[in-house]
């Protein structure tokens, strides 16, 4: 099994080197046997072969860019899971670290009805367990929310019939 998973790796690394062009690939192949050109007559000749052959001689070059375009993609697939995993994860752990908003705002409202010399009803505990598990989206909560900001309008209202 180690075996193989090494294999697999030098083969990974081999073709690292490779382009997903067969066209390159053969460039480069040519290039190992330059035999005293310089790059521009290289290529030139590269161009001139590359037109004259048959597919079948070109049929190793784009199984070559194939297997290497297959390899290039299934790696990008692991790299993006990877790193996918390493935001979940750092999410995890900052939310585990900074307490939430919702948090921070029921302790600011505990705060102000003590100051106050107030407890806060049953309505309001039942606010703040629905805000933690998530479920705000329920009738009864939305009904509370409707009611409770009319109940400060009204409350506020006298002071403003006052003026």
């Amino acid at each position: 099994m180690k075996n193989l998973a090494s294999e697999t790796r030098l083969l990974q690394q081999k073709l690292s080197s490779i382009t997903s062009h067969p066209f390159v690939n053969f460039f480069l192949e040519l290039c190992k046997s330059r035999d005293g050109l310089n790059l521009d007559d290289l290529a030139k000749k590269a161009g001139r072969l590359w037109k004259e052959m048959d597919i079948s001689e070109k049929m190793p070059y784009y199984r070559l860019a194939r297997k290497v375009k297959r390899i290039a993609k299934s790696k990008k697939g692991r790299d993006l899971a990877r790193d996918q995993m390493k935001r979940k994860n750092a999410r995890v752990s900052s939310r585990k670290m900074q307490p939430g908003k919702s948090e921070k705002m029921i302790e600011r409202k505990r705060k102000t009805n003590f100051a106050k010399g107030t407890e806060p009803s049953n309505e309001s505990k039942q606010d703040e367990n629905e805000s933690k598990s998530g479920n705000t989206t329920d009738c009864n909560s939305v009904e509370r929310y409707c009611l409770d900001i009319l109940r400060r309008r009204y409350s506020h209202s006298s002071t403003y019939e006052s003026d």
